[in-house]
């Protein structure tokens, strides 16, 4: 998994997400972030678009609605992004001097 766009002004909305149970972020066909406990899987609406749950039957469950004017880095309907790997990265980025 790529973190295209990933920056260190991110950290704070993933340590925020974090404290809440957040492990794994998504952004659906309508823009909306969404936080998982687990990783979600994808699931093909009427419409055309994709949204993310944990069940087939129920893409309620397991979902927190996370600010959508935050982690601009995460794509519509891309792959569910991990938040620790997440912040790897930008412990990495801060380690080696890439502040952004």
């Amino acid at each position: 998994m790529t973190y295209a766009g990933l920056t260190t002004a991110d950290k704070g909305a993933l340590l925020d997400a974090e404290e809440i149970g957040v492990e794994w972020i998504v952004r659906d066909y309508t823009n909306e972030l969404w936080g998982f406990d687990k990783k979600p899987r994808k699931r093909k609406c009427d419409n055309g678009g994709f949204l993310y749950c944990h069940s087939l039957d129920n893409c309620d469950l397991g979902a927190s609605p996370l600010d959508a004017d935050t982690l601009l880095f995460i794509p519509r309907e891309s792959k569910p992004i991990s938040v620790s790997a997440s912040l790897r990265k930008i412990d990495r980025m801060e380690n080696n001097g890439t502040v952004f």
